[in-house]
C-alpha cells in the first residue's frame, strides 16, 4: 500500500507585550497518520497557558484510543475538555484546531476546531479559510473554547475535506492578522518550493511585530 509522507514547518513567536507565550502546538508522526494541533490560550483567562499544556498533555497520552477502526476526533476533543475541567484549574481556557491526515488516504483530511484559531487551505490559486470563528461579531470575545464547563458533546464535531496538492495551514489569531493584512504576499510565500525559505520569510514578517503570540503549522 502506498503511503504519503507529510512534511511541515512550525513556529510559535511570543507576543511583544506578553510576559509568556500562551500559545502551544503539537505534531505527532504515527505510523498510520500525522496529527497536528495548535492551541491559543485565551488572554483574559487566569490559566490560559496551563490550559494549552493540559490539552496537549491529554492528546499525547490518549490519541491512539480514538483512531482505531474510525476517526473520533470529536470525541477526543470532548474528552480533552472534560480532562481540563477536572484538573480543577481556575479559568483554563484555550482555543484549538486539530487535523488528522492518514498516510494511506492522502486525499482526505479530518479536522476539528473551536474558538478563533483557524485552518486555511492553500492551493496554487487561492487561500481559503475552512474553519469558522466562534466569537462575538467584530470583537475578540470567543463564545466557545476548551475549559468551559457549559459545553456538551454536541459542541464538538469533526469535518472532512478532500485535498490534492494543497497545503494546510493551522494558525492562531496572532499570526493570521498578518496573513489577512496581505494575503497576496503570504500566498506567494506559501507556494515557494523550499520550506526552509518559507519559514524564514514568514518569521521575518511576523517576528518583532506581533503584539500577540503568533503560532503556525504549515503542512504539505
Amino acid at each position: 500500500m502506498t503511503t504519503h509522507r507529510y512534511v511541515h514547518i512550525c513556529q510559535s513567536i511570543k507576543g511583544l507585550h506578553k510576559k509568556h507565550n500562551e500559545d502551544n502546538f503539537l505534531t505527532i508522526d504515527d505510523e498510520r497518520f500525522n496529527l497536528y494541533a495548535i492551541f491559543d490560550g485565551v488572554g483574559s483567562a487566569l490559566n490560559s497557558k496551563k490550559a494549552t499544556d493540559l490539552a496537549k498533555e491529554f492528546i499525547i497520552a490518549n490519541y491512539t484510543k480514538y483512531f482505531s477502526s474510525q476517526i473520533k476526533l470529536d470525541e477526543l476533543m470532548y474528552d480533552c475538555n472534560n480532562y481540563i475541567i477536572n484538573s480543577r484549574v481556575k479559568e483554563p481556557f484555550t482555543t484549538y484546531c486539530v487535523i488528522v491526515l492518514f498516510k494511506s488516504s492522502p486525499n482526505e483530511a479530518t479536522y476539528s476546531y473551536m474558538g478563533d484559531s483557524r485552518i486555511y487551505l492553500i492551493s496554487k490559486r487561492f487561500i481559503e479559510q475552512i474553519t469558522t470563528d466562534d466569537k462575538v461579531h467584530l470583537s475578540n470575545v470567543v463564545t466557545k473554547c476548551l475549559g468551559m464547563n457549559t459545553l456538551g458533546n454536541y459542541d464538538f464535531y469533526q469535518k472532512s475535506i478532500n485535498i490534492t496538492d494543497e497545503n494546510l495551514l493551522l494558525c492562531t489569531d496572532g499570526f493570521y492578522c498578518f496573513l489577512e493584512e496581505d494575503r497576496m504576499k503570504f500566498f506567494e510565500i506559501f507556494n515557494k518550493k523550499n520550506l526552509k525559505s518559507v519559514q524564514e520569510e514568514i518569521i521575518s514578517i511576523v517576528s518583532n511585530r506581533n503584539k500577540d503570540d503568533a503560532t503556525f503549522v504549515l503542512i504539505r
